[in-house]
Protein backbone atom coordinates (compact mmCIF):
# COMPACT_ATOMS: atom_id res chain seq x y z
CA UNK A 1 0.00 0.00 0.00
CA UNK A 2 1.38 3.63 -0.80
CA UNK A 3 2.17 6.51 1.48
CA UNK A 4 -0.75 9.07 1.89
CA UNK A 5 0.22 12.12 0.13
CA UNK A 6 0.18 13.81 3.53
CA UNK A 7 2.17 11.38 5.49
CA UNK A 8 4.79 11.81 2.27
CA UNK A 9 4.78 15.56 2.46
CA UNK A 10 5.44 15.24 6.60
CA UNK A 11 8.28 13.04 5.50
CA UNK A 12 9.58 15.35 3.56
CA UNK A 13 9.78 18.32 5.66
CA UNK A 14 11.82 16.18 8.53
CA UNK A 15 13.93 14.77 5.39
CA UNK A 16 14.68 18.81 5.19
CA UNK A 17 14.98 19.53 8.49
CA UNK A 18 17.45 16.57 9.14
CA UNK A 19 19.82 17.90 5.90
CA UNK A 20 19.71 21.34 7.79
CA UNK A 21 17.72 22.47 4.77
CA UNK A 22 15.88 25.79 6.06
CA UNK A 23 15.01 26.64 2.08
CA UNK A 24 13.20 23.58 1.59
CA UNK A 25 11.25 23.55 5.09
CA UNK A 26 10.53 27.09 4.81
CA UNK A 27 8.66 26.53 1.42
CA UNK A 28 6.84 23.88 2.90
CA UNK A 29 5.03 26.50 5.96
CA UNK A 30 2.27 28.67 5.13
CA UNK A 31 3.10 32.40 5.72
CA UNK A 32 0.57 32.16 8.29
CA UNK A 33 1.18 28.95 10.24
CA UNK A 34 0.29 28.56 13.66
CA UNK A 35 2.90 25.94 15.94
CA UNK A 36 1.81 25.05 18.91
CA UNK A 37 4.66 23.28 21.00
CA UNK A 38 3.40 22.07 24.62
CA UNK A 39 4.74 22.81 27.38
CA UNK A 40 6.28 26.05 29.86
CA UNK A 41 10.26 26.34 28.66
CA UNK A 42 12.35 28.60 26.39
CA UNK A 43 11.54 25.87 23.76
CA UNK A 44 7.63 26.37 23.89
CA UNK A 45 4.95 28.01 23.29
CA UNK A 46 2.63 29.06 20.38
CA UNK A 47 4.04 30.57 17.02
CA UNK A 48 2.14 33.11 14.66
CA UNK A 49 3.48 33.31 10.97
CA UNK A 50 6.45 31.12 9.15
CA UNK A 51 8.77 34.11 10.67
CA UNK A 52 8.31 33.41 13.80
CA UNK A 53 8.37 29.68 13.40
CA UNK A 54 11.59 30.66 12.07
CA UNK A 55 12.58 33.45 14.29
CA UNK A 56 11.59 32.20 17.48
CA UNK A 57 10.73 28.89 17.57
CA UNK A 58 13.75 27.36 15.47
CA UNK A 59 16.12 29.88 16.17
CA UNK A 60 16.00 29.39 20.01
CA UNK A 61 15.87 25.61 19.66
CA UNK A 62 19.65 25.93 17.64
CA UNK A 63 20.52 28.37 20.25
CA UNK A 64 19.50 26.53 23.52
CA UNK A 65 21.11 23.42 21.86
CA UNK A 66 24.34 25.17 20.46
CA UNK A 67 22.69 23.73 17.10
CA UNK A 68 22.72 20.10 18.24
CA UNK A 69 18.87 19.55 18.10
CA UNK A 70 17.70 16.74 15.78
CA UNK A 71 15.93 13.32 15.44
CA UNK A 72 17.67 10.47 17.25
CA UNK A 73 14.99 7.83 17.16
CA UNK A 74 12.58 6.10 13.86
CA UNK A 75 10.27 8.03 12.46
CA UNK A 76 6.61 6.93 11.65
CA UNK A 77 4.37 8.90 9.10
CA UNK A 78 0.40 8.29 9.44
CA UNK A 79 -1.91 10.50 6.77
CA UNK A 80 -5.68 10.82 6.32
CA UNK A 81 -7.36 13.72 4.74
CA UNK A 82 -6.16 17.14 6.19
CA UNK A 83 -3.55 15.87 8.84
CA UNK A 84 -0.79 13.82 9.17
CA UNK A 85 0.91 12.39 12.66
CA UNK A 86 4.38 11.12 12.89
CA UNK A 87 5.69 9.40 16.20
CA UNK A 88 9.72 9.98 16.21
CA UNK A 89 12.48 10.80 19.55
CA UNK A 90 14.14 14.02 18.90
CA UNK A 91 17.12 14.73 21.24
CA UNK A 92 19.68 17.55 21.99
CA UNK A 93 22.29 18.45 23.85
CA UNK A 94 22.36 21.10 26.47
CA UNK A 95 24.41 22.47 29.16
CA UNK A 96 26.80 19.11 29.01
CA UNK A 97 23.14 17.15 29.36
CA UNK A 98 21.96 14.96 26.63
CA UNK A 99 18.26 14.03 26.34
CA UNK A 100 16.12 12.49 23.74
CA UNK A 101 12.15 12.64 23.79
CA UNK A 102 9.07 10.81 22.53
CA UNK A 103 7.08 12.85 20.39
CA UNK A 104 3.84 12.76 18.63
CA UNK A 105 3.49 15.69 16.06
CA UNK A 106 0.42 16.52 14.23
CA UNK A 107 -0.04 18.70 10.89
CA UNK A 108 -3.01 20.16 9.13
CA UNK A 109 -2.09 20.34 5.65
CA UNK A 110 -3.96 23.09 3.53
CA UNK A 111 -3.27 23.00 -0.03
CA UNK A 112 0.40 21.88 0.29
CA UNK A 113 1.22 24.25 2.70
CA UNK A 114 1.73 23.57 6.94
CA UNK A 115 -0.32 25.31 8.18
CA UNK A 116 -1.00 24.20 11.84
CA UNK A 117 1.54 21.90 14.04
CA UNK A 118 1.15 20.62 17.02
CA UNK A 119 3.81 18.80 18.88
CA UNK A 120 2.86 16.14 22.27
CA UNK A 121 5.93 15.11 24.29
CA UNK A 122 5.66 11.68 26.38
CA UNK A 123 7.42 13.54 28.96
CA UNK A 124 6.11 17.47 28.69
CA UNK A 125 7.93 17.47 32.69
CA UNK A 126 11.22 16.51 31.35
CA UNK A 127 11.12 18.46 28.23
CA UNK A 128 10.33 22.23 30.32
CA UNK A 129 12.95 21.40 32.62
CA UNK A 130 15.47 20.08 30.16
CA UNK A 131 15.32 23.87 27.88
CA UNK A 132 14.56 25.54 31.23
Amino acid sequence: MSEHPNAALHRTAHDAFSRGDMDTLSKMIAEDTVWHICGNSPASGDFNGREAVFGEFLANLGELSSGAAKFVGSQDHLGDGEYSVSFFRFGATRNGRTADFGVCEVIRWGNGWIAEEWFYLEDQYGWDEFWS
